[in-house]
């Protein structure tokens, strides 16, 4: 995994979000290994590949917005621009939601409830942990651009 410290993080490590959706997914497929009971049951489990695959096109389509107007995808770095176009006219943080939208469809794939858990777990670790801090980002640069932005948009659909 990889942590990275931030002088303007008080020299604090934090673990970057991709490498938080790897720990998930490794939970996920250790809670599919738990005797939890198996739903959806075969061959059903395999409507997993739907959110799977759209959550990992919906993360790559977004990071790739990111880099076509030249604004950092990294968090907590220097923003260049606020994204308000293609799929951020729906959803605040679609890299994030894509992310979860996968984690939900290798639980499915896996045929486990309980590895359902770890994709509001995952939400809810970006959410406190990067979600908040670059909002307030944002909205330190960007200032009323970026307030009338939340308006208009919901944070995750």
């Amino acid at each position: 995994m990889e942590a990275r410290t931030d002088a303007k993080h008080r020299g604090r490590a934090y673990v970057l979000p991709p490498a938080g959706f790897l720990a998930a997914l490794a939970t996920v497929a250790a809670a599919s290994a738990l005797p939890a009971g198996e739903w959806p049951a075969q061959p059903w489990n395999f409507l997993g590949l739907v959110p799977l695959g759209l959550g990992l096109a919906l993360a790559m389509a977004a990071e790739r917005q990111f880099v076509r107007a030249g604004t950092p995808v990294r968090p907590f770095t220097e923003p260049a621009a606020v994204v308000s176009d293609g799929l951020f006219r729906w959803s605040r943080n679609p890299m994030y939601l894509g992310l979860i939208l996968a984690l939900v469809g290798t639980a499915l794939l896996l045929s486990s409830v309980l590895a359902l858990l770890a994709a509001p777990a995952y939400g809810w670790w970006v959410q406190r942990r990067f979600i908040a801090r670059e909002e307030r980002l944002l909205e330190e640069r960007f200032g009323d651009a970026y307030r009338a932005y939340c308006l208009r948009v919901r944070r995750w659909v």
